[in-house]
């Protein structure tokens, strides 16, 4: 019993917890159906426990927080409810703890005036987002020190939003993001531990996010990276294993120093150049294990690295180690389940203490198990050969595609031939190959199936076979015309060395099922095709179908109904009474048209040869005196008012543009002059 005590002590004061005083003594009033005790609690960040007045309310299904918590209480925890608000908490100025995992928490809402809060549970909830208008939640929490957003739909994080200046653990892993601004953590100083795991990160999305941190781990596994670009940052652990890299080169670690990398897991890494850890001299161990088709390893890519204690390669797809790695005293090579562990390296089989090493390799050809062990370089010929598995056991290529495929080999080699495998007929076609090099192309569906290559010696063959899936576009039917007793469809064939060997055929629905009528072959050439003497307003189901090796493959069916005479009918005269009727529609509107037409000439007809009978009568010579001109002439006429006196004034005024020189002089002078006046009715 005393040894736990002390272990919960020290552990309380690594973590900056007091201890408790009198912790069998405190008994308050606990929420219903709730536990409070003085208990070890285990937090999730980080690796030991501690001890704190504890309020668990945990798996309730609650629908809030309940507002009669003990307010002198140290953790709450209350995961696995259905909590969407964390309103009530801010009466509770001594916690230090509070777990809401596994609730329904949609964001970061008001602030959380907790300034003694050390650590903070919000993993798989539903927040949305981390943004800068979550800084008033995060703005009191001055002593927070670890924060877990674990398994959220997180999507971003903007710049300068976590300003926690005392975190040293943040956890994002299991969400969605794509993208971290680069200031995101610029004022983490105390940041130690970020997991980033399991998003949707690529290399663009994270930029330099950790520049000028000093951490002691980075876990950026399960992302999408295929380089590396975050440069100038410390950290003792960096795990960017299942990952698609393709290569490492001497850029890819660029102005980073770690102490433990793990690289594993990546489908895509194939290539470690030798300049790949030039600039992390302080490695201390390298995870490449998992790497299927990490096939080589270039001979000074590990020179260098004398702080190096462990290389993990198993399950990688090796061919050989580097030439320059010879094994030292503390350091350790796993090898388990390479196609080859060694390339029968004299000096990598001699152990610095004299002891015999076994060179072991794999041949999968043989048999998946069977492993051969080699004492010297010389055992290989007295040996079978080995292929090595440079291409995988399955391939898909699209047609008219061009597929090489190299059978690489290793050891005492007399011979080397490519067969095509005949499953239906078990029978073997020897290929035409050059230097092991099958080249096939361009590809047409017949080359889809078993190739096998072959190596023997005076001990023996061994094989290894390869599936060649070729690609092609569906072929399907595309009716052209139908009418009443033929129908014209055709179909698409992206590969010409099956054109021969269609067959179209048609049945007839009876009204219960369909019945064959007839099978027809296709010619090389023909792309469309068209059946004649149908029944009208009848159901057909067209098929295309493929006879390949005597084996007869369905491709596509189309359900094809002629046309009804009645129903045909029908439309045309509907067609015909529908263009009647735009004709007649047509023929009124023209006559409106025209009868618009012929009353504005008119109007504009009478209207010029007023105004050119009254210019006429201005244009006179006459002299009035100023009295005269002063009195304008009255009369009726008809052309304005035929009721109503009208002064010769008015007339000009309704016939003449504002700006005539002749509106304003008065007629009256003319009739002292001895001519005669017009009459008003020629107005």
């Amino acid at each position: 019993m005393f040894p736990a005590v002390v272990f919960v002590a020290a552990a309380s004061v690594l973590l900056g917890l007091h201890p408790v005083d009198g912790t069998d003594n405190w008994s308050p009033v606990c929420p219903r159906k709730c536990v409070c005790q003085v208990r070890p609690v285990q937090v999730a960040l980080l690796k030991q426990p501690a001890t704190f007045r504890t309020v668990d309310c945990s798996g309730l299904n609650l629908q809030r927080i309940p507002s009669d918590l003990p307010a002198e209480a140290e953790a709450l925890l209350l995961p696995n409810n259905s909590i969407r608000m964390h309103v009530g908490i801010n009466l509770m100025p001594q916690l230090r703890l509070l777990d809401l995992a596994h609730n329904r928490i949609q964001g970061f809402f008001g602030r959380l005036q907790l300034p003694q809060l050390e650590h903070l549970d919000l993993s798989y909830n539903a927040i949305p987002r981390v943004s800068s208008s979550d800084n008033d939640f995060f703005a009191p929490l001055r002593n927070l020190q670890t924060l877990n957003l674990r398994g959220n739909t997180i999507q971003t994080v903007q710049a300068e939003t976590l300003e926690l200046p005392r975190l040293t653990s943040l956890d994002l892993s299991g969400n969605h993001l794509s993208h971290i601004d680069e200031h995101a953590l610029i004022s983490l100083h105390m940041l130690r531990n970020v997991d980033l795991s399991n998003n949707d990160l690529a290399a663009e999305d994270i930029g330099d996010v950790f520049e000028g941190l000093q951490l002691s781990m980075v876990n950026l596994s399960d992302n999408r990276l295929v380089q590396f670009l975050t440069r100038d940052f410390v950290t003792e652990e960096l795990d960017l294993s299942r990952n698609w890299f393709a290569t490492l080169s001497r850029f890819t670690f660029d102005g980073i120093r770690a102490q433990h990398l793990q690289l594993g897991g990546m489908p895509t890494l194939w290539l470690v150049s030798s300049s790949a850890f030039d600039k992390m001299k302080t490695l201390n161990s390298l995870d490449l294990s998992r790497n299927g088709n990490l096939t080589y390893i270039e001979p000074g890519s590990l020179s260098g690295l004398y702080n190096l204690t462990s290389i993990d390669l198993d399950y990688s797809g090796l061919l050989k180690l580097p030439a320059d790695m010879e094994p030292r005293p503390g350091l350790a090579v796993s090898l388990r389940d390479v196609p080859l562990s060694c390339y029968l390296n004299s000096e990598f089989l001699q152990s610095p203490q004299g002891k015999q090493f076994s060179c072991r390799w794999r041949n999968d050809t043989l048999n998946s198990t069977q492993l051969i062990a080699l004492k010297s370089s010389a055992d290989w010929r007295n040996a079978l050969p080995v292929i090595l598995p440079v291409f995988p056991f399955y391939m898909e290529a699209d047609v008219g595609t061009v597929l090489e495929l190299q059978c690489l080999t290793f050891g005492n080699v007399s011979g080397l031939i490519w067969y095509r495998i005949d499953e239906k007929r078990n029978r073997e076609y020897s290929l035409p190959s050059s230097s092991g090099v099958l080249r096939l192309g361009p590809l047409y569906r017949v080359d889809s199936g078993r190739y096998m290559c072959r190596v023997y010696n005076e001990f023996g063959s061994v094989n290894r076979s390869v599936n060649v899936n070729v690609t092609y576009a569906p072929v399907v039917i595309i009716p052209l015309t139908v009418t009443q007793q033929y129908v014209t469809f055709a179909w698409n064939n992206s590969d010409p060395s099956i054109a021969s060997q269609f067959r179209v055929t048609y049945y007839e629905f009876g009204g219960v099922n369909f019945s064959h009528v007839r099978t027809i072959y296709m010619g090389h050439l023909v792309r469309t095709y068209t059946i004649s003497n149908l029944k009208s307003g009848t159901l057909y189901k067209l098929c295309l179908l493929l006879n390949k090796s005597g084996i007869v493959e369905e491709l596509d069916c189309k359900n094809i109904t002629t046309q009804d005479p009645e129903v045909s009918s029908r439309s045309f005269q509907s067609a015909q009474e529908l263009v009647v009727a735009i004709a007649c529609i047509s023929g009124l509107l023209f006559m409106i048209f025209m009868s618009t037409c012929v009353y504005r000439f008119y109007q504009e007809k009478q209207q010029d040869s007023m105004a050119e009978n009254l210019s006429r009568i201005l244009l006179s010579d006459s002299s009035c005196t100023a009295s005269e001109a002063a009195t304008p002439t009255t009369y009726f006429n008809p052309g304005i008012d035929p009721l109503t006196p009208t002064t010769d004034l008015d007339v000009r005024a309704a016939f003449l543009p504002e700006h005539h020189p002749y509106r304003n002089i008065p007629f009256g002078c003319r009739a002292r002059q001895g001519e005669p006046q017009m009459q008003s009715t020629q107005f």
